[in-house]
């Protein structure tokens, strides 16, 4: 793989992603989750603007949970801006 430290940041944003949609826990926990997957797609962005292409993957999984509907809409844009 060609720059590890950008896999490693995409893998804890799906990771963190994943479980934060999937996951049944505590709402401080479910933010706790949120947060970390912000924080590592976002510095998957600055290491190399490429990584946006993870968006694909990231909207795939919210699309699992949430299906078409107006909040899966609503909730993937305001991600992807905070992202």
């Amino acid at each position: 793989l060609p720059e590890p430290l950008l896999v490693t940041l995409s893998l804890g944003f799906l990771y963190y992603l994943d479980r934060f949609l999937f996951d049944d826990g505590k709402k401080l926990n479910k933010a706790i989750l949120l947060t970390l997957s912000l924080v590592f797609l976002s510095l998957a962005l600055l290491v190399k603007p490429s990584a946006i292409f993870m968006f694909i993957p990231g909207a795939y999984l919210w699309f699992r949970k949430y299906g078409i509907s107006k909040k899966f809409f609503i909730g993937l844009l305001v991600y992807w801006i905070i992202g």
